[in-house]
């Protein structure tokens, strides 16, 4: 009930005694950004002093106040203040009310209007982290999903933004068992940062120690392992027909080999006509139905005549649906059955796990909670992509994230100011080189600047290496502009020519088993990292950089789609995506108010459309365009059904046909 109270009369006889009443209300969480009016019986000025009064409300995250105390005349005098008023951040001086208006005014203007919706450039301290799709930071500048809508509600309430990644630990953040948050919410609960913005699923411990926005999209996490096993090609044979039906057709085959056996059986035989043999090869030209061969004759009994037709009859359909399916089958890819929940993992003996705060939503299933491997952020899209490679293990993801590790980007048409480097000479017409720096000219000149204004690129010029001509083939390898350095294959290439090599400290890990790497690994801040990419592209470095794909945009993706997931349908949660401030914080209200306008805009799904590529679905099997050519294995079935035939027809031998007239009647007409 405390935490639903909004407005609050305190009485105190000092200030001493107003903080003593400030802090037992933060101490029992109830909320701060109520309204509250404080009323100071001391006509003292020095123990209710208005100025002490509001530091210790800025202190408690206390806005919406009236402070109310005594003049020496025995006249109540109101104040209160606007932390951001004035273009002053922090703004702390108390603005008296006017009591010929009820102490509800001041001269700027209503007393408990939201004071934060202008925030008039105050900075913005927002926690997050790099997570593609929904942030990449670059140079200090947030892009991706939450990127570009953090960037419109700092707009939204004209503040400037100040970006942190966590200080302690890494990714969203999680609560250890001795009460320490870790990761991006470490920073909001350590008043390090104003909001954590990660787009994190909530979880009841987040729930219980932070506020948080209103939500203005979803966050699906769900299980990812391994694609399961392609299914043998000599099975297509059996794929237009799904399991229940594949049974039906062999009872009903196997009807006619029991029929057939019986009427070979001597009870059959003293039955019919005693001493008289009566069955011939039944199965094997029922046999010869099923797979459509002609029928010259019929049996002489009425009957049997019946039971043959339908017997065509029967055949005819299931044949004719055969046909109609089994081309499209031999053209297709079959896997075996795939997960469709987590219990179908833990029976197939996979293990599982993922980020540590995803493990409280199986607080209530001790088996996933106790055996449950925690994954540190950093680690996930690697892991994902180990999955994909057959690593036998099921991680709890957010499912845009991993539709990001493996999903087929597009061509490249838009270099986001990256630079386009053109290698050429001076060739009038053509070409003019009056220094590196200015504009090209010349016919190849301004086609190339049309081309890098069209690909949003930034066109830098340089000459040949090796000072040459345009450019021909000599020695096993091109001269002038058209020459080339020896490429490196693999990363033995890089040890084998002893090349530096290096990155960021997170991805040295990687290479922990492998001291001979890891010892020599030069580790580079992150703000060093584009310095050292635009080096490698001037060709003033020899550096081997390890980088995320993320940051060079102008290189194809190394993967191109080729690397699959297997999402289980079961989802973890699908939770609404918030972000995340101090419990009670006074910018709940501009920040809701911005997300809303922003929502409601459509901005919100713009920027989802722009960064998650929707269309590219994580389990749609990519298939070559060219029809994958049909091998010995594709006909396997054939030659087992043929087999079978044979079999068949060894089995149940022909036979003397009956003596005509006989009481079962002739069928004789079923031998050869």
């Amino acid at each position: 009930m405390a935490t639903k109270t909004r407005q609050f009369v305190l009485f105190a006889s000092d200030t001493a005694d107003v903080e003593i009443l400030l802090d037992t209300i933060i101490s029992f969480e109830m909320d701060n950004t109520g309204k509250f009016i404080i009323i100071c019986e001391s006509s003292t000025i020095n123990e209710c002093n208005e100025q002490d009064v509001m530091v210790l409300c800025w202190n408690y995250r206390i806005v919406n106040v009236v402070f109310i105390r005594l003049e020496e005349t025995q006249e109540a005098v109101g104040f209160t203040y606007y932390p951001v008023a004035d273009g002053i951040c922090s703004n702390l001086k108390p603005i008296k009310l006017n009591s010929n208006n009820q102490y509800v005014k001041t001269t700027h203007g209503e007393i408990f209007r939201k004071k934060f919706r202008n925030l008039n450039f105050c900075p913005i301290v927002a926690s997050t982290f790099l997570q593609p799709p929904y942030m990449y930071i670059n140079n200090g500048i947030p892009k991706g999903v939450d990127g570009d809508l953090l960037r419109m509600i700092i707009y939204g309430m004209n503040a400037s933004l100040k970006m942190m990644t966590p200080h302690r630990g890494s990714g969203w953040g999680f609560r250890e068992k001795n009460g320490t948050w870790m990761g991006s919410l470490a920073d909001v609960y350590d008043d390090l940062a104003n909001f954590s913005m990660t787009s994190g699923a909530i979880t009841l411990t987040r729930f219980t120690d932070f506020q948080i926005s209103s939500s203005y999209s979803t966050s699906k996490v769900v299980w990812v392992s391994e694609t399961a096993q392609a299914q043998n090609v000599a099975l297509k044979l059996m794929h237009p027909f799904e399991k229940n039906t594949r049974l039906v057709l062999i009872t009903s085959f196997l009807l006619v080999v029991c029929c057939a056996f019986v009427m070979k059986s001597s009870c059959w035989t003293a039955t019919c006509n005693k001493g008289i043999q009566t069955s011939k090869s039944i199965v094997f030209y029922a046999w010869m139905i099923c797979m459509g061969q002609a029928v010259e004759k019929l049996p002489t009994k009425s009957a049997f005549v019946q039971m043959t037709l339908v017997w065509i009859w029967y055949c005819f359909l299931i044949r004719t649906a055969y046909q109609v399916y089994l081309i499209s089958s031999l053209k297709g890819k079959f896997y075996e059955s795939q997960f469709v929940t987590i219990e179908d993992a833990i029976i197939a003996q996979y293990p599982f796990g993922g980020g540590a705060a995803l493990k409280d939503y199986y607080a209530d299933y001790p088996f996933v909670y106790k055996n449950w491997v925690n994954i540190d952020t950093q680690q996930i899209a690697p892991t994902a992509l180990n999955i994909s490679k057959g690593m036998n293990f099921v991680l709890a993801m957010n499912i845009d994230a991993a539709r990001s590790v493996i999903k087929t980007h597009k061509r490249l048409s838009n270099f986001r100011k990256c630079p386009l480097i053109m290698s050429t000479i001076e060739q009038p017409p053509f070409m003019y080189l009056h220094n590196l720096t200015s504009k090209a000219t010349g016919i190849d000149g301004e086609i190339m600047e049309l081309v890098a204004d069209m690909l949003n690129a930034t066109l830098h010029l340089k000459p040949p290496f090796d000072g040459g001509d345009s450019g021909h083939y000599a020695n096993n390898n091109w001269t002038g502009s058209l020459a080339y350095l020896e490429s490196l294959n693999t990363f033995q290439d890089v040890l084998k020519e002893n090349y530096p090599y290096g990155g960021l400290d997170s991805l040295k890990e990687y290479y922990i088993d492998d001291q001979a790497i890891y010892e020599k690994w030069k580790v580079l801040e992150l703000k060093n990292v584009d310095k050292t990419l635009d080096d490698i592209l001037d060709g003033t470095t020899d550096f081997v950089l390890a980088s995320n794909k993320e940051f060079i945009k102008h290189h194809i993706m190394k993967y191109n789609g080729t690397k699959q997931l297997q999402i289980i349908p079961e989802k973890i949660v699908n939770s609404p995506t918030v972000v995340y401030l101090k419990k009670f914080s006074p910018l709940v209200a501009p920040l809701n108010f911005a997300l809303r306008i922003a929502f409601e805009a459509g901005f919100v799904q713009r920027t989802y459309e722009r960064y998650l590529d929707h269309d590219k679905k994580l389990l749609q099997r990519l298939t070559s365009k060219q029809a994958e050519p049909l091998s010995m294995e594709h006909f396997t079935g054939c030659f087992v059904l043929l087999i079978l035939g044979c079999l068949a027809k060894s089995l149940v031998a022909p036979a003397p046909s009956p003596a005509r007239g006989s009481e079962c009647g002739s069928i004789e007409s079923l031998g050869p």
